[in-house]
């Protein structure tokens, strides 16, 4: 087994890595001084740079080790390996940039430490990326799987089965699911050769049997990992603590109560600070004009707000608003008239929040962290919102994760504070970076969210089989293809008027006609378990998917929300649907529509000739045209049930209402003159392209389809 000797492949991981980061110097002085400027010499390439840059290599490579890369990280995705590779040669970067600013090493090519930066960066990422394609290789073919036996078949391990199926990268193969009272099943099971490790995942009323699993386990020389029953309140690192024979478990605690890592937080925030308030300051002296002149009073605006261990500090602004009597009471909105024309300005611009930077200097604030609150308002909601005082074990922020996932201002306190949680339990210096990158993005603030009506609105998410959901109340997970089928704790969409036993030829269309004819809210939409709405462009993270107050505030600008568009670029739609599928399924289409709906004939030419359209059968859209849709849609789609015979499809192509369903929700649209907004979506699982590509060179060859 190729992990037996993990710790001795672990060092030799590091030591290659170190060696890269040595090569990428040589190349970048190569780059640096022979291409760019044609010199034969090469001067950083004596003997004592390059034993700086080995001690340099030797640093980042430390960072990482501390970052746990270098343990046991086959759970772990390939993009969390970049993330840490991108972090620690940025922090290198910058230690290395600040000696030699402060031992003035003019002489040291700045152009050099980027172009090492960089190279430093793509030699590790691309020796992971490769690494991970090898990997997929080798497991696809049945190597280097680790193979597991979970013991419970209640939530927990269904959940957890649920989880690997979604994650085929990380080589794991469940090999059986057994009940936790079928002791002597388990032990012949451990016995064999092949099982490398067991997972037990009990329930709370399985628990007395945890012992003699743990037993039977250790027995056979199996390890074994326990998924506890209440896994669900189990921050993401908690820490264990023993006070004699027993075992603590901290359920509040974070990264940031260890001394190393606040600290190096700390020396962060000292130095974007010192560094912001002096890049800044023409920009503040201009502020401060602008405000000493827009209405009578100070430039700053004091006011107490609640920070760390839940102590009161004075948070700084600049004024933009007339002094009044209710600033330390209220929020304002985008039509409160204690606001100056510059206020509104600076506050659309979020440009009040900069003297903030003097704050995060003195230590009150960090760059990164909830934002910090009044203190009437924080002994209001610690009595109305569940768990709000956790957010003050750490430092309030500048900016925070809620604040660049649009929840700012007068929004749902709720969805803040649940924001703000998931930051502190996932801390990490790569997420502070993602979120100082990501602030740009959301410094507008358009302060309407008090104005957004309260509208129902739903979003089916179909799945047939168990799979992670959103737990936002926008959504509505539906078992699809219910009929005679196991209940995952979905809706069914076997119930009331439905067509459940038509799922293997409709697919996801199923779960529409359930929340078509079951469901009664003022906006519906459809969704796919593994795709969802969001607004982060980009992102493949299910912890973007579009929440309900984003629904909300998007409606009120459009009739239907819908995916991006997908591009075939050297195929019209009706051709890649025709070497994909059969032809026949469109030009039945076409007749029905010209027997049926000839208003609807025009658009549909113009879709089928057009190398782009909307796809995946997903939509959010006012219930009324939402109605109008689904009777059209099925209307068609009866009709081309009784006319097609697909005895003959494959089992791929025998859905052919769903994929056919995705081609006329634009000529529906076109015809009826709907007003919709395109916004991304994510996909949860990765995608083979060298398939897909294979796939698509297959149809070329052949002139016909290839099947999928």
């Amino acid at each position: 087994m190729i992990r037996r000797n993990q710790a001795i492949l672990n060092r030799l991981n590091a030591l290659l890595d170190l060696l890269l980061v040595v090569l990428s110097y040589m190349v970048s002085t190569w780059l640096r001084f022979y291409v760019l400027r044609g010199r034969l010499d090469n001067v950083a390439l004596t003997k004592r740079m390059l034993g700086a840059s080995a001690l340099y290599a030797a640093g980042l490579i430390a960072m990482l080790a501390l970052m746990g890369f270098y343990g046991n990280t086959r759970r772990r995705k390939l993009t969390w390996k970049i993330g840490r590779i991108v972090l620690s040669a940025t922090v290198s970067l910058l230690a290395a940039s600040t000696l030699l600013f402060v031992y003035r090493l003019e002489q040291f090519s700045r152009v050099l430490l980027l172009i090492f930066y960089g190279l430093t960066v793509a030699l590790l990422s691309g020796k992971y990326i490769l690494a991970q394609v090898v990997f997929n290789q080798l497991r696809s073919g049945g190597f280097n799987i680790r193979h597991e036996i979970v013991i419970g078949t209640g939530r927990l391990a269904k959940r957890y089965r649920a989880n690997v199926e979604n994650e085929p990268e990380l080589g794991l193969d469940i090999v059986a699911m057994m009940p936790s009272t079928d002791a002597a099943g388990i032990d012949a099971a451990l016995r064999r050769s092949d099982i490398d490790e067991v997972v037990i995942a009990l329930e709370a009323e399985e628990y007395q049997h945890i012992e003699a699993l743990i037993a039977a386990c250790d027995k056979n020389g199996v390890k074994y990992m326990v998924i506890p029953f209440y896994n669900d309140i189990i921050p993401a690192h908690p820490l264990i603590e023993n006070v004699g024979d027993s075992k603590l478990i901290a359920m509040r605690t974070n990264r940031l109560e260890d001394i190393g890592w606040a600290g190096l937080k700390r020396a962060l925030d000292v130095l974007f600070a010192v560094l912001g308030l002096a890049a800044l300051s023409p920009l503040l002296a201009v502020i401060a004009v602008g405000v000493k002149l827009s209405s009578p009073g100070p430039v700053l605006f004091r006011q107490t707000r609640v920070g760390y261990n839940r102590k009161t500090f004075q948070m700084l602004k600049f004024r933009s608003m007339r002094v009044n009597d209710a600033q330390d009471t209220a929020w304002t909105t985008s039509q409160d008239a204690r606001r100056t024309p510059f206020g509104a300005l600076l506050r659309k611009t979020s440009l009040d929040e900069l003297p903030q930077l003097w704050n995060v200097l003195r230590g009150d604030m960090s760059l990164v962290g909830p934002r910090p609150e009044l203190p009437r308002f924080v002994e209001r909601f610690k009595e109305t919102v569940p768990l709000y005082m956790v957010k003050h074990q750490v430092k309030p922020g500048l900016t925070g994760w809620a604040q660049v996932n649009g929840y700012r201002g007068d929004t749902s306190i709720e969805k803040r504070i649940e924001l703000d949680l998931w930051y502190i339990d996932n801390w990490s210096l790569w997420l502070d970076l993602k979120i100082l990158l990501m602030t740009p993005g959301a410094l507008i603030n358009d302060e309407q969210a008090a104005d957004i009506p309260e509208w129902d609105v739903k979003v089916v998410v179909a799945a047939h089989k168990p799979y992670w959901m959103p737990s936002d109340p926008l959504y509505v997970p539906v078992r699809v293809g219910a009929a005679g089928g196991e209940d995952f704790g979905f809706a069914r969409d076997d119930t009331g008027d439905n067509i459940s036993p038509r799922n293997p030829h409709y697919c996801e269309l199923t779960g529409l006609y359930w929340a078509w004819k079951n469901l009664d809210c003022e906006y519906l939409g459809l969704a796919h378990y593994r795709r969802h709405f969001t607004i982060r462009r980009g992102s493949s993270d299910r912890k973007d998917a579009l929440t309900l107050d984003q629904a909300r505030r998007l409606l009120t600008q459009t009739d239907a929300l819908l995916p991006k568009p997908h591009s075939y670029w050297i195929e019209t739609n009706y051709s890649h649907y025709a070497h994909a599928h059969h032809a026949a399924d469109l030009d039945t289409t076409r007749a029905i529509l010209a027997e049926r709906y000839p208003d609807y004939l025009a658009a549909f030419d113009r879709s089928m000739r057009r190398t782009r359209g909307h796809r995946c059968n997903m939509f959010i859209m006012k219930r009324a045209l939402a109605d109008r849709y689904c009777a059209w849609l099925f209307d068609v789609l009866f009709e081309l049930e009784g006319r097609l015979d697909i005895s003959g499809y494959s089992p791929n192509d025998a859905r052919v209402f769903g994929f056919v369903s995705e081609r006329l929700l634009d000529v529906w649209l076109e015809t009826n003159g709907v007003r919709y907004r395109d916004i991304p979506y994510i996909f949860l699982e990765k995608e083979n392209w060298i398939a897909k590509g294979a796939r698509f060179i297959m149809r070329k060859l052949e002139g016909g389809k290839a099947d999928r």
